[in-house]
């Protein structure tokens, strides 16, 4: 079988979906070196990283003898997805094609599987898609195609789907209740954890964690005011000792995150930074105390994950799809909006070593149920099950 992959954010920083898409592509071809896959990049997106810092994965990943990487350049997403994408899997021969990043091919001609991560882009479309206050005729037009666009792929494009792949029961759901499609072409399939997310040798009491940890995102569901007025309510003698740290943030010019930390005075106790490396990433996990996830919505939460893997407790919200993940091993779990709960919640952790331990060992033991051999052998055998219903079903 030759297997197309929309695999494009193999050249985007490496969070989030990017990072799910670079994993499997890793792992499926040494899990079926008998197939072939077939990876369709674009080199011309505004939003890549620089080439110097995408070229090694793309390397790592075209060392299999069976993956062909095929670059078509265009600074347009629609008309890659929908005009040189269809072309392209026609020339090389694909039988299906999976698009991991929310998004599906109209006219493949073959078989799509779509990986669908949630539906907060269609539920905020109207908050997330619009043309900003004095924007110009183009903007707004703009803004009016896209919001076009996104519904029609969701409303659509999703449910004639060969079969869809999400990452949680959660996200189930929501495609089954609010899209309408059948709960036998969904298939959940967890994301995995790589093996440098792990606590570092002597960092794994509360006394030799450094620093509290919270991401950048920006948007209304990743909630931002909502953890700073939580932090803010946590006592100043805690947060001196564990100072907040924020990373991953792109600064913009409306911003909720730089909004709440001028309206709660956080400004010079909170350090904000945008996107860091691996290296640095996992390091800041290591020597966290703990990390606040009180988003609004989720598909699945790579951080949650990533902390408890690394010994380090997680203040998250009681949404589905984090309680999901978690798995009861969260130290606080509490409404996103909820701010004195939370902070309540994450006093308790900081104030006691003890608490600390318990709520750490819950999370490096949850930790393990994530793999991503397993996630991509699971990926695989959703394509067989499509390509070979007969087959797949004996």
């Amino acid at each position: 079988m030759n297997i197309g992959i929309d695999a494009r954010f193999l050249l985007r920083p490496q969070r989030g979906m990017p990072h799910y898409v670079t994993q499997i592509c890793r792992h499926m071809p040494a899990l079926r070196p008998d197939w072939r896959f077939t990876l369709f990049i674009n080199r011309a997106y505004e939003h890549n990283e620089a080439a110097a810092e995408y070229e090694e994965r793309l390397e790592g990943v075209g060392a299999h003898a069976n993956v062909a990487i095929v670059n078509m350049d265009d600074d347009a997403e629609v008309r890659w997805e929908q005009v040189l994408l269809p072309r392209a899997v026609k020339e090389r021969g694909v039988d299906l094609l999976h698009m991991p990043g929310n998004r599906t091919c109209f006219r493949a001609g073959v078989p799509v599987v779509p990986t669908v991560h949630d539906v907060m882009e269609l539920r905020h479309l109207r908050r997330e898609q619009a043309a900003p206050r004095g924007a110009g005729l183009r903007a707004r037009a703009y803004f009016w195609r896209r919001r076009a666009y996104v519904w029609t792929t969701y409303r659509l494009g999703f449910p004639r789907a060969a079969a869809i792949v999400t990452v949680s029961d959660s996200s189930k759901r929501e495609l089954v209740d609010q899209l309408g499609i059948s709960a036998d072409r969904v298939h959940t399939i967890h994301h995995g954890i790589e093996a440098h997310f792990r606590p570092l040798d002597g960092l794994e009491t509360l006394a030799t964690r450094t620093h509290s940890l919270m991401f950048g995102g920006d948007s209304y569901h990743k909630n931002p005011e909502g953890a700073l007025r939580a932090w803010s309510n946590v006592p100043e003698d805690l947060r001196r000792r564990f100072p907040l740290k924020i990373i991953g943030f792109r600064r913009k010019p409306s911003s909720r995150l730089m909004n709440a930390l001028e309206e709660l005075g956080l400004q010079t106790q909170v350090s904000v930074s945008e996107w860091v490396d691996s290296e640095a990433l996992v390091h800041a996990m290591q020597r966290a105390a703990i990390l606040l996830f009180l988003s609004r919505g989720e598909g699945f939460g790579f951080p949650i994950v990533e902390a408890m893997a690394c010994g380090t407790p997680v203040a998250s919200s009681n949404i589905d799809a984090l309680t999901e993940i978690a798995g009861g091993a969260a130290a606080v779990t509490v409404a996103p909006d909820d701010a004195a709960s939370a902070a309540a919640g994450i006093t308790r952790v900081l104030s006691s070593p003890e608490e600390w331990s318990r709520a750490a060992g819950n999370g490096l033991r949850r930790a393990t149920a994530f793999s991503w051999a397993e996630s991509a052998e699971k990926h695989l055998q959703v394509y067989e099950r499509v390509l070979n219903p007969r087959r797949a079903r004996t």
